[in-house]
């Protein structure tokens, strides 16, 4: 590795999915090329802690009310890139990476980057490649979200990239196929798994895990409860945002009488709680709406424990992959008779096994630097020719 090739990762947030991938992202940029060859900055509320993180970004969990949490969030989208631009102007040469991105503000901070490169090289990942629904029309985010792609030199979807014109005519930018990277298993909570297991007792226990949001067809899930009471569903995250209505939910159940069989976990599960549930669980729901159109970080965390699956069919990289290793089984988005003939089958023991060994080789942390260093040294390679 020669001394240029340095990765310097934008991520303005402080947790989820891709807060975790960003973390795993730098533990393997490190163990493959060294201490030093990656940096990340955080927002200053991050609680990554590391000589190489540097917490300099705006809070992204400001504190007031409705009006002045929504100034914040519009402020930050144009102050982070522009933060991030001025401390990346030392990393001559510098592979910079977009793990997040600000679209909303793209229009703005990409004449930025673009006028001023210092010989760096520009990438972004996509973890949710459609944008359409961004900025309220398809037109107005398409429009933003082709500013954000502009200064791009390479770009990094999940298995599916749909059309789009906002992707399209971009002749320096490479777009390149990588997973996201799996979680390893990690030792359970025993106290939360004792009062699963016994919760589960003589049930099939199912679970849908990570911030709770409407996209995850909860209403689906707890529905299909009543054609198969010898089930229980085990709901674990929490609020993805105020807006999410989780009284709408629970009324569903006690509604349909199936309220016993659905055991409730709604905050911020530890990693060893995480375990515990899918360590209990016997299936893993990801039954998405037709909205949805990314990689599940669930799959990631659940893949260790190889658990059969319920997805959503789509497209989508979950879909994907789920079709491609065997996975699981899929049901029509938004369905719920497409929903309950899959739980039925997966009930019945009706499903495939898994090609879970090639699913890990294909996914895993070392495919993935290795995918994302190759793509960004042949494009820095490019534009030294150029």
């Amino acid at each position: 590795m020669t001394k240029q090739e340095k990765v310097i990762i934008y991520h303005p947030s402080s947790f989820g999915g891709t807060y975790e991938h960003a973390l795993f992202m730098f533990a393997e940029f490190e163990k493959q090329h060294g201490k030093g060859v990656a940096e990340i900055y955080f927002p200053v509320n991050a609680k990554a802690e590391g000589p190489y993180f540097h917490k300099v970004l705006l809070t992204d969990l400001p504190q007031g009310s409705k009006f002045l949490r929504r100034f914040h969030f519009l402020w930050r989208t144009f102050i982070n890139p522009l933060l991030f631009f001025f401390k990346t102007r030392k990393y001559k040469g510098a592979y910079i990476l977009f793990n997040e991105f600000d679209q909303f503000s793209g229009w703005f901070w990409r004449w930025f980057f673009q006028a001023f490169r210092s010989g760096q090289t520009y990438g972004i990942i996509l973890h949710d490649p459609d944008r359409d629904a961004y900025a309220g029309n398809a037109q107005r985010s398409g429009w933003l979200m082709r500013q954000v792609m502009l200064p791009m030199d390479v770009a990094f979807y999940h298995e599916v990239l749909p059309k789009r014109p906002y992707y399209e005519n971009l002749p320096k930018t490479s777009f390149n196929n990588v997973m996201l990277g799996l979680m390893p298993a990690c030792e359970p909570d025993h106290s939360l798994l004792d009062e699963l297991k016994q919760g589960c007792s003589g049930f099939k226990a199912m679970s849908i895990l990570g911030n709770i949001r409407e996209e995850k067809n909860y209403h689906i899930a707890i529905s299909a409860l009543k054609q198969y009471p010898n089930a229980k569903l085990i709901i674990g995250g929490r609020k993805a945002n105020s807006g999410v209505d989780v009284d709408a939910y629970r009324k569903l159940a006690e509604n349909l009488g199936v309220a016993n069989q659905v055991i409730w976990l709604e905050r911020f599960l530890t990693d060893a709680e995480l375990s515990a549930i899918i360590t209990v669980s016997d299936y893993s729901i990801l039954n998405y709406s037709s909205t949805f159109k990314s990689q599940s970080g669930v799959i990631t965390l659940v893949a260790s424990y190889r658990k059969p699956i319920i997805a959503s069919d789509g497209e989508s990289a979950l879909a994907a992959v789920v079709k491609r290793f065997g996975l699981g089984l899929l049901a029509e988005p938004d369905n719920q008779e497409s929903y309950n003939q899959a739980l039925g089958n997966m009930i019945a023991g009706n499903y495939p096994q898994g090609e879970w060994d090639q699913f890990e080789a294909f996914a895993s942390w070392e495919t993935n630097i290795k995918t994302t260093m190759n793509a960004f040294k042949v494009a820095s390679e490019k534009n030294a020719r150029a």
